[in-house]
């Protein structure tokens, strides 16, 4: 992109404060998994108090910010959110929240198994808008931490592991247009209001 997308301005705010934003909205604890160069940055728009600094795990991306949380908040599930996606909805997310529930509910009434994440698979699974149960999250941080771990693409860890699948519903696929390019950030921009 040749710049930090958590810092490109959407409706008059940054990605970064909009789904800040969002997340409160929905009254969940919010943390996010920054680089150090990112500190002073991130913290001018959301506050240091909710940067957590990417460890010193061998590996590099985002599953590196994930499991870093995942090691400061082991006793939690994750909701991971990309910050590079102005069109996800809170609607979008309580789909999420609402599968988690059910299938918590479906292993406490029936004894059934959880699945290692919950993702929506819109043009391939998305997981950087996904459920990251904390038993799956051990055992990539456990890998991790020995230099076991031989895949760190989230979308390949999610495409291999047991994932439950949601198909979104309508226009619900625009939530996970991401601005990945500087002409994926332009098209973005051109697309009609409300749009989702």
């Amino acid at each position: 992109m040749g710049q930090d997308k958590a810092l490109l301005t959407w409706e008059g705010q940054s990605l970064l404060r909009r789904t800040h934003a969002l997340l409160t909205e929905l009254k969940l604890p919010v943390r996010i998994s920054v680089r150090r160069e990112q500190i002073s940055a991130y913290a001018h728009e959301v506050g240091a108090e909710l940067l957590v600094v990417d460890g010193n795990l061998p590996i590099r991306g985002p599953l590196r910010g994930i499991l870093t949380a995942h090691a400061l908040f082991p006793g939690l599930d994750l909701l991971v959110v990309a910050c590079d996606m102005p069109r996800l909805s809170a609607a979008v997310l309580e789909r999420l929240l609402a599968a988690r529930d059910e299938v918590r509910a479906a292993r406490k009434e029936k004894g059934d198994i959880l699945p290692d994440f919950i993702a929506f698979e819109a043009e391939g699974i998305q997981p950087l808008a996904a459920i990251y149960f904390r038993t799956a999250l051990a055992r990539l941080r456990k890998e991790a931490e020995e230099n076991r771990l031989t895949e760190t693409c989230p979308r390949k860890i999610l495409t291999s592991g047991r994932t439950l699948l949601l198909a979104p519903r309508g226009e619900e696929t625009l939530a996970f247009l991401n601005a990945n390019h500087p002409e994926d950030w332009e098209k973005i921009r051109a697309m009609p209001e409300g749009s989702l």
